[in-house]
């Protein structure tokens, strides 16, 4: 067997989206299957949210919309924290540490899983939370998970039900709140973007590492404009011209993060038919290599070869990213593409099963080194 890389340290917050993963890299957004969350849920049942079929268009913003808050500086809070239970005797107590750094999508999460923490630490059921916001247990569920925004009115009508007085604990999360509902830069794109994989830009976009076996195509942070051309429009041939162009100039803007400051580390193990499918003819296949190549000398980013040789592998019948976070309090998440659906995995078994799977991957695959021996053959080949 050929020499192996040493692993990275636990990439990211360990170490470790989608994709990385991204919105199906090989469909157009408006048209690819709904994705379903898996997480540690108030209900006990993925939430899951079906697009339209079509360009996705944003709902219009109701009278009542509050207002879009203007940006707050990066920044952790300490708090005192005294929770109280519903005979009025104190559950909890001492100090809290409030993260406010990151995009909207984390933020949402952030301040979703600690309204769950409160809610339990008081005592108070789903059902409760119901009554109070006139809303479905459903409802509820993707709150806590971070997955729809929460207006600050409902945040403070929570925060008194599940006893936080503390001037400064309630404000640090209707910051958050607030912060929460900020468009991300991706919000340009909204006509081509479907709003289940604006979830997945806004994690990517905060992400410290980047985990990703691809077993189809090339990884989408990867991608040429004339490669990713080539796969949207194969995908969406009726599609026209000036919608191709602005999916892949959201592509392209996504890559912008890997050279920018802080960047992520990103991990790519690719399939040996990844490098040899010729999408777009030998030219283009031949330029996407290349760049493969060139993008590899970044000290950020890592790419290895999983050659055919190695036969049966921990990745068959799958596509995955895993995405970890800078910040201890928000928990890693596996993004998966699948012919019949996407999904986002965050619950530990499932995140320890996935990170099996890469360290078996990483394991099986050539080193970098021979990895770029491989690309560069295969590029020569394709004269």
């Amino acid at each position: 067997m050929p020499s192996k890389p040493i692993r990275p340290a636990k990439l990211g917050r360990p170490r470790a989206t989608g994709a990385s993963p991204v919105m199906s890299e090989t469909s157009t957004p408006p048209r690819a299957s709904a994705p379903e969350t898996r997480a540690p849920e108030t209900s006990g049942t993925a939430a899951s949210t079906r697009p339209a079929t079509g360009p996705a268009t944003p709902p219009a913003a109701p009278a009542s919309a509050e207002p879009e808050p203007e940006a707050e500086a990066e920044a952790e809070i300490e708090v005192e924290v005294e929770v109280e239970g519903a005979d009025g005797t104190a559950l909890t107590g001492g100090k809290t540490t409030m993260a406010t750094s990151g995009g909207p999508t984390v933020r949402r999460r952030r301040l979703g899983a600690e309204l769950r923490r409160l809610r339990e630490a008081a005592g108070v059921s789903v059902e409760e939370v119901c009554d109070l916001l006139r809303c479905s247990v459903s409802k509820v569920s993707r709150l806590e998970n971070g997955r729809v925004p929460v207006r600050t009115r409902d945040v403070q009508d929570l925060l008194t039900l599940y006893g936080i007085h503390d001037d400064k604990h309630r404000e640090a999360l209707l910051a958050l709140a607030r912060e929460s509902r900020r468009h991300g830069w991706w919000h340009d794109y909204h006509d081509v973007v479907p709003a289940w994989f604006e979830i997945y830009i806004g994690l990517e976009g905060d992400a410290a590492s980047i985990s990703v076996y691809e077993s189809q195509l090339v990884h989408g942070l990867l991608q040429t404009a004339d490669y990713a051309r080539h796969v949207i429009r194969a995908e969406a041939p009726e599609s026209p011209d000036d919608e191709v162009d602005r999916m892949v100039a959201l592509r392209l803007n996504r890559q912008r993060r890997l050279t920018a400051d802080n960047p992520p580390r990103l991990w790519v193990i690719l399939d040996e038919a990844v490098l040899r499918r010729t999408i777009g003819g030998p030219a283009v296949m031949r330029g996407q290599l290349q760049w493969l190549r060139k993008q590899s000398e970044l000290p950020n980013v890592t790419i290895q070869a999983l050659p055919f040789s190695v036969g049966a592998h921990a990745g068959l019948g799958s596509t995955f990213s895993i995405l970890g976070f800078p910040n201890s309090s928000d928990h890693d998440v596996v993004y998966i593409e699948e012919a019949a659906g996407s999904l986002y995995l965050e619950r530990p078994s499932e995140i320890r099963r996935y990170r099996l799977k890469l360290d078996y991957l990483m394991a099986s695959a050539l080193s970098p080194e021979e990895s770029m021996q491989m690309i560069s053959s295969i590029a020569e080949d394709m004269k």
